[in-house]
């Protein structure tokens, strides 16, 4: 199975600004106190209210190619706003989404006076003040939004049985200590100011910057903690990931494989379809509710364990193997060709139990039961021809 964590669907969520207050005492006058203030952020990017309408759509490919997706419980509450009840519902009954629970935790990193200081707010959500929250977030979002009030119970309902990080304490010092040692890295502030960003006159969007390696850290402890194998890295992140050289955990690496695929089947982009009403959320989770479905999630999963040793071409190659009747997949894998491809490239899988760690893709596929599956009876047989009935293509 193939889990993917995902930091945060629509962004303002996780962006809020708070002052700190500072005060002092003059020498030599104690009944007066100078009082100084400093607006803080929590967000990586400038939020844009424009997104919120579409912030959600590149989960859309995602709930096809991995068996779940974790978001966050603002997240939760921002697709009731956008898609509406029954379809993330509908998402939620299918597995496609998981929840995780961090108290709608927000914290930020930011320079106050000559020190650096991390700040944290977590609200834990009770009968008592839940409603107020979701009353909260939802008075932010757009008037077009589709929530209603009475969407609250169901909610409540969903976060009572979320995953709920109970070490949550410990993961916030261990993120803050390891955020503030590594400011004092020169080679770790270069990744951070190289940071591709659209220009801007804040004076504050340093801070943006120095929030990037705190929520960086962060989200990589949760995704252990949740146990997930992947994780979704939004552009503000990836050159701290690439800097990193994270291990063990896959950086939504599916997509690649699948850019690759559709371009070969002559797949169009389906979350603009989605976008332009030609399928229906509805469409997605049927979809990906069927057991061809679930063994195209395997079969690109055992390729995206390591697409970073995989060319384009190579990814199309094994697509066209896997596409082939299992008596010709079988005596490729018997013939030189096939020792060939086995010696030139491998895998490194050694978290796969029974599973050699250095191996083949096609031993890979034999392995995991794969060899008699053929991909396009997904792509071609149910995507193409779902896509094609309800465009009307001929």
């Amino acid at each position: 199975m193939a889990n993917i964590f995902i930091p945060y669907v629509y962004h303002n969520n996780i962006d809020n600004k708070f002052y700190m207050v500072k005060t002092s005492k003059p020498l030599g006058s104690p009944n007066n106190h100078i009082i100084t203030s400093s607006v803080y952020n929590t967000g990586v990017k400038l939020s844009k209210s424009s997104e919120f309408l579409n912030a959600y759509m590149f989960l859309i490919e995602m709930i096809m190619l991995y068996d779940t997706c974790y978001i966050s419980q603002d997240d939760l509450v921002y697709l009731y706003a956008v898609l509406g009840k029954d379809d993330t519902e509908s998402l939620l009954k299918s597995t496609a989404i998981s929840v995780y629970n961090t108290q709608s935790t927000k914290l930020g990193l930011h320079k106050f006076g000559d020190k650096y200081k991390v700040s944290v707010e977590s609200v834990e959500i009770t009968q008592a003040n839940f409603k107020q929250k979701i009353t909260s977030m939802v008075t932010s979002y757009p008037s077009n939004n589709k929530f209603k009030e009475w969407y609250s119970k169901s909610i409540l309902r969903t976060l009572n049985e979320a995953f709920y990080v109970n070490d949550l304490n410990n993961i916030l010092d261990n993120v803050s200590k390891t955020s503030l040692e590594e400011l004092l890295n020169s080679n770790t502030m270069n990744v951070i100011e190289q940071s591709k960003d659209e220009e801007t006159t804040m004076v504050d969007y340093q801070q943006i910057k120095l929030n990037r390696l705190l929520h960086f850290h962060y989200y990589l402890n949760l995704t252990r903690h949740i146990g997930c194998d992947h994780i979704f890295i939004p552009e503000e992140l990836s050159g701290l990931f690439d800097y990193y050289d994270i291990q063990g955990i896959n950086r939504n690496s599916l997509e690649n494989v699948f850019q690759n695929v559709k371009s070969l089947e002559q797949i169009p982009d389906i979350a603009q379809l989605v976008k332009n009403g030609d399928l229906a959320i509805a469409d997605i989770i049927e979809i990906r509710n069927t057991k061809e479905a679930k063994k195209f999630r395997e079969w690109i999963s055992a390729i995206g364990l390591k697409t970073d040793n995989l060319t384009a071409d190579e990814i199309k190659s094994y697509y066209h193997e896997s596409c082939m009747k299992n008596t010709k997949f079988s005596r490729l894998y018997n013939s030189k060709k096939g020792n060939i491809i086995k010696t030139s490239i491998s895998l490194i899988t050694g978290n796969l139990p029974g599973v050699s760690t250095a191996i083949s893709l096609v031993d890979l596929f034999i392995s995991l039961g794969l060899d008699n599956f053929n991909p396009a009876q997904f792509t071609r047989d149910q995507l193409l021809e779902l896509i094609k009935r309800k465009t009307k293509r001929t």
